[in-house]
């Protein structure tokens, strides 16, 4: 981890607002949940290992932890048990609308990097998704 410190996984729960039964240490330990949020976070803050304030480097931590929550937005929905029953209980959750949440999350991280003032933030205009887009078509009328 570059940049995640040791406890981040209760904040992921807290801010997705689940329980360690529903969402585990281990999975968030995995290098295949936390390694992308942090390189899409990097991808947005490149100088970022030149930050020193103590409080930047708690909004730098912070992105990474709400990155971690977009990306595991889509996958909540499978992961939750909404209801459950045993010959005595029952019980049904609320169900929660992993759209909304991930709507939010996205303006949070986006409050949150607007903190950090030391380095250069990259915003999703400036990223270069417009070079990788390709029509490989013809032009109308067959022309060129």
């Amino acid at each position: 981890m570059k940049i995640l410190n040791e406890g981040y996984e209760n904040e992921v729960r807290n801010k997705l607002g689940v329980t360690e039964d529903e969402l585990s240490d281990e999975e968030l330990q995995s290098k295949f949940i936390y390694s992308p949020a942090e390189l899409k976070v990097i991808k947005r803050i490149p100088d970022y290992e030149e930050i020193e304030d103590e409080e930047e480097l708690m909004a730098l931590e912070l992105a990474v932890i709400i990155q971690i929550c977009l990306d595991l937005c889509p996958t909540m929905s499978n992961r939750m048990n909404i209801e459950e029953s045993t010959l005595d209980i029952r019980w049904k959750k609320a169900k929660v609308n992993w759209d909304e949440v991930y709507n939010r999350l996205s303006g949070e991280l986006e409050d949150i990097l607007s903190l950090i003032s030391s380095v250069d933030i990259i915003t999703y205009y400036d990223l270069p998704i417009a070079e990788k887009i390709t029509f490989p078509r013809d032009p109308m009328g067959g022309v060129s």
